[in-house]
């Protein structure tokens, strides 16, 4: 008949605490994806929160001397058909699609409250 030695557990799983902050460092190490998708997500809603700040130029402002210019220093992305600046328009262009997102999810857990 073969035994097999006791073994003695050094710590107690239940005492052993860990705070928020190490946790939520452990879940980034342990899943670097989820972490950068996180901060892209935390980028854009401060782009959609800081447009009226970050925007270089009006997003409707149209300059037809200027239409479809190449990239450049003072137009990052370039310009439209009719003259305004792609970047500024793609900055506010996140309000829109936030609210619409937020909108939606909102909507979809109302419904769902509503049929149970």
């Amino acid at each position: 008949m073969a035994t097999v030695p006791l073994r003695v557990p050094l710590e107690d799983p239940a005492s052993v605490t860990v705070s928020r902050a190490q946790a939520l460092w452990r879940t980034m190490k342990k899943k670097p994806l989820g972490a950068a998708s996180a901060a892209l997500l935390v980028a854009i809603v401060l782009t959609a929160i800081f447009a009226d700040v970050l925007a270089p130029y009006d997003p409707l402002e149209t300059r037809p001397e200027i239409r479809l210019s190449a990239p450049s220093r003072a137009h990052p992305f370039g310009t439209d058909d009719i003259g305004r600046d792609v970047l500024s328009r793609i900055i506010y262009g996140a309000r829109i699609s936030l609210w619409v997102g937020w909108s939606s999810a909102s909507s979809a857990a109302t419904a769902r409250d509503d049929w149970t």
